[in-house]
């Protein structure tokens, strides 16, 4: 992406699957907010016109997969994968493998991908962490000898170059080097791969038919409601299409820092405070005195606000961050939040027992939940949204936490999945304007 971008096309980024932190580095290279596509989440007939919609303006679409092309939700059937996508878009792969290490079997691996499931348009590979020239070339014969598929670039193994990670993955691209890493990469592909090819695969993709959303409605000046979106180094997790769809149905964001700014935007209606990294900076949020009692001060106000994952832990008294330290957080929610070794991973389903600012009860809600913590001292008689049909949730497959206007939940969903949480969100953040 970054190396196209370069070249002075205007590139458009997406990411398959349930992924805030490769998104950030598409918009680092890019410039242009980048696009989940998950076929879990969105409904498959809408794939097609989400890719659309998010592509309008660009030159060209670059999609990264996940995993490897054919893993999805389980391993008996394709749903949620890369292979499913790449399907749904009529769109060509191509095929990046590691070859450390490989030489014919580079091309077993090649045709097995291609055998597979003849449906997938393999056009290319690239193959990645070769030993220099002569090794890229034992491969390259290989391949086009057994699949007949071309390869389009053979990157070198280089031990400079080095993403840092920490207990969620990567960091965020908003918080590395000034792009001193993300430019030596783009160096390494334009040196290694084959550009000009590339584009010419991108222009070979098919037409594809788009599903004209039906119930969407688009905003109404008269009822336009200010909803402030919690959005700095603490607090980065959120799909574009949720911030889309928030605006198409007439809210106007506005952007603030729960670790730089004394309040919320005075004039907000509504509060979206997404996920992150709430327990790394948590010294840094719990220091911020003026911003917790501000959003405790409107949240019992009955202001309408959402918490995700890092939300939900910022809206509890507490959190103990990896070192086991508490820090005083919201203090809205009668809970603490506690970081442990165990990770919780999953695709989300829920029913809506409750009616609340997103769904209506009986509406099923889908998402995922991604998470090193736990909350603690849940009272009794606290009230959930949602009941888990798959997913574990905040307590016992219940997830949704319900307190005065405000839903807080660890599940992440994504509004493209049903028409009307958008509009139910900035509804509620009408009504409350109106008192």
């Amino acid at each position: 992406m970054g190396a196209l971008a370069k070249r002075g096309r205007n590139v458009q980024g997406f990411k398959i699957g349930p992924d805030f932190l490769d998104t950030s580095f598409h918009s680092a290279v890019t410039g242009r907010p980048s696009r989940n596509l998950d076929s879990w989440m969105i409904p498959r007939k809408m794939i097609p016109s989400v890719f659309a919609s998010g592509s309008q303006g660009a030159d060209i679409a670059v999609i990264e997969g996940v995993m490897g092309v054919f893993d999805g939700l389980d391993g008996k059937s394709q749903l949620a994968s890369t292979s499913e996508v790449a399907q749904l878009l009529r769109a060509p792969v191509l095929l990046v493998i590691d070859a450390y290490g490989l030489a014919g079997s580079a091309a077993a691996l090649v045709l097995g991908y291609k055998s597979l499931d003849p449906r997938l348009q393999l056009r290319g590979v690239i193959l990645n962490r070769v030993a220099g020239d002569a090794h890229a070339e034992m491969c390259r014969e290989a391949i086009n000898r057994h699949s007949q598929i071309p390869v389009l670039g053979a990157i070198p193994v280089s031990h400079d170059i080095k993403l840092p990670e920490r207990h969620l993955g990567l960091v965020t691209a908003t918080e590395m080097d000034n792009g001193k890493t993300l430019n030596s990469i783009i160096d390494l592909v334009e040196s290694h791969v084959d550009l000009d090819r590339i584009e010419a695969l991108a222009e070979s993709a098919q037409p594809i038919q788009i599903y004209k959303e039906k119930g969407r409605r688009r905003k109404k000046e008269s009822e336009r409601a200010v909803i402030a979106v919690a959005r700095d180094r603490a607090f980065n997790f959120y799909y574009q299409e949720n911030l889309d769809r928030l605006s198409e149905a007439g809210a106007q964001l506005k952007f603030f820092s729960p670790l730089k700014d004394d309040m919320i935007p005075e004039n907000a209606t509504g509060l979206y405070i997404g996920g992150g990294y709430p327990e790394v900076f948590a010294s840094d949020l719990a220091s911020n005195h003026g911003m917790l009692g501000s959003i405790s001060k409107f949240a019992e106000d009955d202001m309408p606000v959402y918490g995700e994952c890092g939300g939900l832990m910022y809206l509890t008294k507490s959190i103990q961050d990896l070192n086991g330290t508490e820090h005083k957080t919201v203090g809205l929610l009668d809970a603490k939040t506690c970081m442990v070794k165990r990770l919780t991973l999953s695709y989300t389903l829920g029913k809506s027992t409750r009616s609340n600012i997103l769904t209506r009860r009986g509406s099923m809600v889908r998402g995922h939940e991604f998470h090193f913590s736990t909350i603690k001292e849940i009272p009794e008689d606290a009230e959930f949204a949602y009941e888990m049909k798959r997913g574990i949730g905040v307590r016992d497959g219940q997830d949704g936490w319900l307190c005065y206007n405000t839903l807080a939940s660890y599940m992440h969903t994504n509004f493209a999945s049903d028409v009307h949480m958008a509009e139910r969100f900035v509804e509620s953040c009408v009504n409350y304007s109106k008192g």
